[in-house]
């Protein structure tokens, strides 16, 4: 018997399998909203919001509830802040929203009175938080707000990025590289020249020195106060074939969302790496934004649709979702392979199981009787 098991499982099956943490898809018939979901905030209660193209989506757990900002138009950047309050910003526009009776939230613009439309007509304002105070930033200046008063720094050049991380506001221009705001000054990184000439899509704190910038094509540098160098992440060549878009860090993961090749997540304390893209379950391959929530699980704001990655499961799929081979019946590990059986035939695959990337294909022969995953980086 157990002869005939091992020949059955030789004729009938030859695979590969990789594992993919499981992902939760919220359609538009879901939470009846525009396509694009371009930033992502929680509360301290675990409530998520989502800067969506018809303005702001509130998700409890249960239900999903619209709002609009002033201008009635999207949304493209959103902040949860220390204060409780929830900070918002589109085309010149930002202020934040407040909690109402019957659970609504009421919007107060903060740049009404700035006549921001006639100063700055048509820029894109985001927003990041520092010591007791918001930023939000546009093309080429900042408004600082600490709760009362607004004021504006004027930057030399088209800002691409900012942040605040490890006490540091920190701007970013593709053609000259980082700076630092010292008061109303901006001070050159030192040994930041690296960064010049590229595209930084995120400043993130690694630890309570190190930070790190994430390019789109150039991979990931990091800057520990002195100097700037390269940042091994052990997938260089996924990082620079694909454009990085938005990134993530939650402890020990770094997550990249690129525009066409879906998400890759970055284990810091092993180097480990999983890939998710539309085989896997997302919706589709190109991420607008994320953010890891108070789970350390990941919420992705997708060109269409919202997915959310159980990262923190220990519940991995083999197949990804848009593969399932049968009914499992049986399952065994046996030296250093994996065998399984299911309605649909005897599958093998080797253990611990591959991560493959996320363009992987999957060839299955006409009689189902050999079943491989071939990586394709085309």
């Amino acid at each position: 018997m157990k002869q005939l098991f091992l020949a059955l499982t030789i004729i009938l099956s030859n695979t590969l399998f990789a594992s993919y943490p499981l992902v939760q898809n919220f359609y538009r018939d879901n939470y009846k909203s525009g396509t694009q979901n371009w930033a992502i905030a929680q509360d301290k209660n675990n409530v998520l919001y989502f800067a969506n193209n018809n303005g702001l989506l509130r998700f409890d757990g249960a239900e999903w509830t619209n709002f609009v900002i002033k201008n009635k138009t999207n949304l493209r950047s959103l902040l949860y802040s220390t204060d409780g309050r929830l900070y918002a910003s589109t085309f010149n526009e930002f202020g934040y929203y407040n909690l109402i009776e019957n659970n609504q939230l009421e919007y107060h613009s903060l740049s009404e009175s700035l006549n921001i439309s006639k100063l700055e007509s048509n820029a894109l304002y985001s927003i990041t938080e520092g010591a007791k105070k918001v930023y939000f930033w546009g093309e080429n200046s900042i408004f600082e707000y600490n709760g009362t008063k607004i004021e504006k720094i004027s930057f030399h050049c088209k800002i691409d990025v900012a942040a605040y991380v490890n006490e540091a506001f920190i701007v970013t221009n593709s053609q000259y590289g980082a700076f630092m705001m010292h008061g109303k000054q901006f001070l050159k990184l030192p040994d930041s020249d690296i960064l010049a000439n590229k595209k930084v899509c995120a400043i993130l704190p690694l630890d309570a020195r190190n930070i790190l910038f994430v390019t789109n094509f150039y991979g990931v540098y990091i800057f520990n106060g002195m100097t700037t160098l390269p940042y091994v992440t052990g997938i260089e060549n996924y990082l620079k074939e694909n454009q990085v878009f938005c990134a993530a860090i939650s402890k020990n993961k770094l997550a990249f969302g690129t525009v066409q090749k879906g998400l890759a997540v970055l284990d810091l304390s092993n180097k480990s790496i999983e890939y998710l893209n539309t085989l896997a379950g997302l919706q589709n391959n190109t991420i607008l934004s994320m953010t890891f929530d108070n789970q350390a699980n990941l919420w992705l704001g997708l060109d269409n649709g919202i997915d959310y990655v159980l990262l923190s499961s220990s519940v991995k799929s083999l197949f990804g979702k848009n593969y399932l081979y049968g009914a499992g019946y049986t399952s065994i590990l046996y030296k250093k392979s994996h065998y399984l059986g299911t309605n649909q035939g005897l599958y093998t695959a080797s253990f611990p199981f591959n991560l493959l990337p996320i363009s992987t294909t999957i060839e299955v022969s006409k009689r189902n009787a050999r079943t491989s995953v071939v990586p394709n980086r085309n």
